[in-house]
């Protein structure tokens, strides 16, 4: 019953329908609490605005049939109870955007059933307990923009069923656990925007042995060197951002072995020297950030950059880039070259530029 303009409250006489194991009823404009519905496995009431669940309340009574709880975009009043507890047999937990205040209880790391936990963007508090290792068959983490503080507990590393992890925008600190090179199976590995320390001594060791697709380093903290090491052939990651990481020296080589790259952010470093030939070859680069570094040179005279899931981007800008401003493919959107020491005309092939969308 998804998707529809319903404009009323989940009618508790549900409870009577006892063969009844799945509902759905997201985005469908409802409105009030949602009943106590002992008999359910799946029950998605996400994207609900209006609807106003007190958990407290709702995990009074046990729900004992219940994997799948979707609550996500709801008006959630207060914290999460211990009383989730009550949900033993919960798999899939989705509560994103739905107003959540405190830490996260002790009960929720008990669940051990759960591979599934959503509760990005919310004003959840308090540090990650070690207990996490409990839930032995997660995969899914994500509590990204939130209010989190203390470090990334050691004990993650237990969860080798671990595929995503979004910690992103938080205030998370210490160092990133050196045994996250465990997780072989880390597919999504994103922590920027924290508060973390500690240098991260070689980035193709910590990717040795994973197939890591999603990395966001940016402005997490972190100092990142590239190393000397040889480059593992299986990462090949679709999105790397190394922005604000302390990266000195010149562009890595080792990004010339990045064919599937499609988003790339090295902004905020102290990079120097010129930006290699090859850096423009990458056969899927669409997002090119090299801001607010110490690049120097001339600018290839042609480049060309992907169409790609955003916006296809090139900022070059606050460098020590010289000589003519390079022609540009008709794919780019956003280009930013300020900040610079470009001499020369603007090139006429600007104005047939129609996808651009900025300067």
């Amino acid at each position: 019953m998804g998707y529809n303009y319903l404009s009323s409250a989940i009618p508790k006489e549900l409870a009577n329908l006892t063969s009844l194991s799945v509902l759905d009823l997201g985005s469908s404009n409802l409105q009030g609490s949602v009943p106590y519905l002992p008999q359910v496995k799946e029950l998605s009431v996400g994207n609900n605005p209006r609807i106003k669940i007190d958990l407290s309340l709702m995990f009074e009574f046990t729900w004992s049939h219940l994997e799948k709880l979707d609550i996500s975009f709801t008006q959630v009043n207060g914290s999460i109870p211990n009383s989730l507890s009550n949900t033993s047999s919960l798999i899939d937990f989705w509560a994103s955007s739905c107003l959540i205040h405190g830490s996260i209880p002790r009960s929720l790391y008990n669940l051990s059933k759960l591979e599934n936990l959503f509760l990005d963007v919310n004003y959840i508090t308090g540090h990650l307990s070690t207990s996490i290792s409990n839930l032995q068959n997660l995969q899914y983490l994500s509590l990204c923009e939130n209010s989190l503080q203390g470090p990334i507990p050691d004990s993650i590393c237990k969860i080798s069923s671990l595929t995503y992890i979004h910690l992103a925008g938080n205030s998370i600190t210490g160092a990133l656990p050196k045994c996250i090179l465990q997780l072989t199976n880390l597919k999504v590995l994103m922590l920027s925007g924290n508060h973390m320390s500690g240098t991260i001594p070689s980035l193709m060791n910590l990717f040795q042995n994973s197939s890591a697709y999603i990395v966001t380093l940016g402005s997490s903290g972190l100092t990142v060197r590239v190393g000397e090491d040889s480059f593992p052939s299986n990462f090949q990651p679709v999105v790397l951002d190394l922005s604000a990481c302390s990266m000195q020296g010149g562009i890595p080589n080792f990004l010339s072995n990045l064919t599937q790259v499609e988003f790339l952010n090295l902004a905020q470093n102290n990079l120097s020297g010129t930006i290699p030939i090859w850096l423009f070859s990458l056969p899927n680069l669409g997002y090119l950030d090299l801001s607010f570094n110490n690049l120097e040179g001339i600018v290839p005279p042609t480049i060309r950059l992907q169409q790609i899931f955003g916006p296809t981007t090139l900022n070059l800008a606050n460098n020590k880039l010289k000589g003519p401003i390079p022609l540009l493919a008709e794919a780019i959107e956003v280009i930013n070259l300020s900040g610079n020491k470009f001499i020369g005309h603007i090139p006429s092939q600007f104005g047939g530029l129609q996808r651009l969308i900025g300067t």
